[in-house]
This record gives structure tokens, C-alpha cells and sequence, in this order.
């Protein structure tokens, strides 16, 4: 067939990445902050490239680089897991 491409069966969804939705979750807090990019480097130990890759979900942050986001964003690194876990579908009833 011509032009087809492979596809998942009708119905099933591709779960979500845990990587890509922690990248979203740092990018909307800190444009929700109107902090650019190279803005938040500054106020973080991380390079920009670092900063990026993880908010494109292309890089696992380890809990350093968690904490120190958390702590450049100023929310608790644990605000940011649940928000994730509620966006991955694993925290219910929040």
C-alpha cells in the first residue's frame, strides 16, 4: 500500500513518556515564570543545553538535577514528581 504507515490498532493510545512529560512540566513552569532559557541557567548549576535536552524529554534528569530545578523553579522537587505522576495517570485522585 502506497503512502501507509504503521500504525498502533485502532483504539490503543501510546502511553505517555515519562521523560517527555517531566521535559513539559519544567518548560511550563519556567515560561510560566517568563524566564527564557538562558534565564533559568543562570539561576541553576546546568548547562543550557542540559536544560533543554530535558525539557524536549531527550534526557533523564538524575534527583541532583531534579532537586536543582526544583530549587531554581522554587517549588519542592516532590511537586514536580506529582505532577507528573498526576499527568502519567498514577496519582487518581489529586
Amino acid at each position: 500500500m502506497a503512502g501507509s504507515t504503521k500504525s498502533q490498532p485502532r483504539g490503543s493510545r501510546k502511553a505517555p513518556d515519562p521523560q517527555e512529560v517531566f521535559g513539559e512540566i519544567i518548560r511550563e513552569r519556567r515560561t510560566a515564570r517568563e524566564l527564557s532559557q538562558r534565564e533559568f541557567t543562570a539561576l541553576t548549576d546546568l548547562e543550557r543545553s542540559t536544560i533543554a535536552y530535558i525539557e524536549l524529554g531527550k534526557r533523564q534528569p538524575t534527583l541532583a538535577t531534579i532537586m536543582e530545578l526544583a530549587r531554581a523553579l522554587e517549588v519542592l522537587p516532590s511537586e514536580l514528581l506529582q505532577e507528573m505522576e498526576r499527568r502519567l495517570g498514577l496519582r487518581k485522585h489529586l
